[in-house]
């Protein structure tokens, strides 16, 4: 067993975790599903303020999740999750079937909670059906990360530098800014799945992002703006940025500048903002036209009530770009509804 916690931990215990999983059912009453998820990773961070050092680190995750459907007359699922570290790995097989144990005990205490209720409802008792998963492919497959730079190799001390010197050509764009923040991690994620139908499937993804906070100040008032920009590559997305794929009029179709650009356009269009006009009030209707990222959020709003805060749709603004491109699955599956078993991670 492995000493030190890295992605190459996962394939040493791989097919003990497959092992494990599909022998389960046979011992639990009840049981009709199972499948475990690991996840490790390995990255740094590096982030600088006004042209100053702020913080900068390497670190690892570890972290594993388990799912059971169980029950007698009717199922409904039950989950365990840990996060764990090195002193976890040489009994990492013990805590996964602890965690399956617990995750089976809450299934079958959901599915008789579900079988009470839906014995006491003669009107919607019909609607607590059991949990059933959408039929897929059972796959058995081993996926590599794509990269130039691997995040693992990169000198902390050089993306320290690049991210300061960001922080510096933002700084000195213009008199107007008066803040900047910025900053850049890269990872390599490394993600196990396992089920009891034969799923077997180990994916690793390179993941980089870049952001950029700025507040400028104008005549009249200041503005800020920010945005982040990333993908499933290496450090290179950071230094040179990405372009990837080719559409039928030959453009690329993934185009992400490196990040001393990202960052210098964002500031131009702060400093620009900043030194608007405010707008003169109108009791007549007018036409206003948005950028993509504005009509974004009307979308992703369209749900919220009317007098949700400024401070809430910024904060969901930043959660969506985000979550948009580190989206996970979590394959939980909602009681009585139906959801795919291979999660959504797997290409």
């Amino acid at each position: 067993m492995p000493n030190k916690v890295t992605i190459d931990v996962i394939p040493q215990f791989r097919e003990a975790v497959f092992d494990l999983v599909s022998s389960y059912p046979k011992a639990k009453r009840g049981c009709r599903y199972a499948d475990v998820r690991i996840e490790v990773s390995e990255g740094k961070v590096a982030v600088a303020e006004n042209g100053m050092d702020k913080f900068s680190g390497e670190d690892y995750g570890f972290a594993f999740g388990v799912r059971v459907i169980a029950g007698d007359r009717i199922s409904a699922p039950g989950y365990c999750g840990e996060m764990v570290g090195t002193s976890d790995l040489p009994r990492l097989s013990k805590r996964l079937s602890e965690a399956l144990d617990h995750a089976y005990e809450r299934a079958i205490a959901n599915a008789r909670a579900k079988e009470d209720a839906r014995s006491r409802s003669a009107v919607l008792g019909h609607v607590l059906g059991d949990v059933t998963l959408a039929p897929v492919d059972v796959r058995q497959d081993t996926i590599d990360a794509r990269y130039e730079i691997d995040p693992r190799e990169l000198p902390l001390d050089e993306a320290v530098k690049y991210v300061r010197e960001v922080s510096e050509r933002v700084k000195g764009i213009d008199s107007g800014v008066a803040f900047n923040y910025i900053s850049a991690y890269t990872q390599l994620e490394r993600q196990l799945f396992v089920s009891t139908e034969g799923a077997n499937i180990d994916q690793t993804t390179a993941v980089t992002q870049g952001t950029c906070f700025v507040v400028a100040q104008g005549p009249d008032a200041h503005q800020e703006l920010y945005d982040f920009t990333g993908h499933q590559r290496g450090w290179e997305l950071i230094t040179h940025g990405i372009e990837d794929g080719v559409s039928a009029d030959g453009e690329p179709i993934i185009h992400f500048d490196h990040l001393m650009d990202f960052s210098l356009e964002l500031t131009r269009d702060t400093v620009a903002l900043a030194a608007c006009k405010p707008l003169k009030a109108t009791d007549k209707e007018v036409v206003v036209v948005t950028n993509p990222h504005y009509n974004a959020l009307l979308c992703h709003e369209r749900e919220r009530p009317p007098a949700a805060s400024i401070t809430s749709i910024e904060a969901s603004l930043t959660a969506s770009r985000t979550a948009a491109r580190l989206r996970r699955s979590s394959a939980l599956s909602p009681t009585g509804t139906t959801r795919p078993r291979t999660p959504h991670w797997y290409r």
